[in-house]
């Protein structure tokens, strides 16, 4: 059995497929399996941006409630005083919208 076969564990009977058939089956095992550990966690659409983009971003979105909660998810995971600090102004912004049925966000 080649090495290929061997590290993706793709049988003799298997090798029939293709690669991105397999790809393809594996990604969609992985998008089951992040649904059943963590159904209700978002996505991280920040995920691949940097704290200064953030703060490029924070004035351009200072009513938009639903993108500064996931500004505010996405700092949570982040731990550098720099995100620390924007989180905070995050929080302040979101703590100073107004009500919505009578609930701070």
């Amino acid at each position: 059995m080649k090495a290929w076969k061997r590290i993706f564990g793709i049988r003799n009977s298997e090798s029939s497929s293709t690669l991105g058939e397999k790809a393809e089956s594996t990604y969609a095992h992985i998008q089951t399996a992040d649904e059943v550990l963590e159904p209700d966690k978002p996505s991280r659409p920040f995920f691949n941006k940097k704290v200064e983009d953030f703060e490029r971003l924070l004035p351009t979105i200072q009513g938009d409630k639903k993108t500064l909660e996931t500004l505010f998810e996405e700092l949570e995971n982040r731990k550098t005083l720099r995100a620390r600090a924007l989180r905070v102004r995050v929080r302040k912004i979101l703590g100073n919208l107004p009500l919505f049925n009578g609930v701070h966000p």
